[in-house]
């Protein structure tokens, strides 16, 4: 079941996926964050987001260098205050538009169970998904084929 869980703001919405053994729709499920931040299974026992050593945050190229940058450090701030500390290494990787990262985001809800996965949307913009951050260690193998941001970018 895939679950958007309200942030302290209406800007943060935390994404959660649990498993589906079938294509046959969602099943219920009690997955999702507690109010001290960790991840739950379907048991309600706490879990902790994977162990990963880096830091993906996703923006998007149809908006400006600026706030894109804004952007992509608002789903880090974001990522840090739902899971806690940060992996200590930043990757900042772009996709063409807000239709690229919202698709983006749901395949990578569908990965795992819990996927630790914050969408930053930004009030300013009516409320536009303008970036995501996650730190599961196998999301290296959906995001591997994104250029990095601010590739090309004048200096």
């Amino acid at each position: 079941m895939r679950k958007e869980v309200e942030g302290s703001s209406p800007s943060e919405r935390v994404v959660e996926a649990a498993p589906r053994p079938d294509d046959e729709g969602p099943r219920e499920s009690n997955a999702g964050v507690d109010k001290s931040g960790r991840t739950t299974d379907d048991s309600g026992r706490g879990r902790t987001a994977p162990a990963s050593t880096k830091l993906y945050a996703i923006g998007r190229t149809d908006l400006s260098p600026g706030l894109r940058a804004a952007q992509l450090g608002h789903a880090c701030i974001t990522w840090t205050v739902t899971y806690g500390t940060p992996p200590e290494n930043l990757v900042l990787l772009e996709v063409p538009d807000e239709a690229a990262l919202d698709a983006l985001m749901w395949n990578l809800a569908g990965l795992a169970p819990l996927f630790p996965l914050v969408a930053f949307y930004e009030p300013d913009l009516g409320g536009e998904h303008t970036a995501l951050a996650t730190a599961h260690p196998d999301a290296h193998r959906a995001l591997s084929s994104l250029p990095l941001a601010f590739k090309g970018a004048p200096e």
